[in-house]
């Protein structure tokens, strides 16, 4: 009985894991695609007003 206690334990552990990594695949998608675009600088309607007070 113990046995499949710790089975089930374990396989629910495995399911936490891979959901987190999926999420974190995720966020760290969406940070990359931050800078990147940072590092291609402001798209065309954000530089044109943050010019405007030039």
């Amino acid at each position: 009985m113990e046995a499949k206690r710790r089975q089930k334990a374990d396989a629910a552990e495995l399911e936490r894991l891979r959901k987190e990594s999926k999420r974190l695949a995720e966020e760290n998608e969406i940070l990359q695609r931050g800078e990147h675009a940072n590092a291609t600088g402001p798209s065309a309607p954000a530089n044109v007003f943050s010019q405007q007070g030039r």
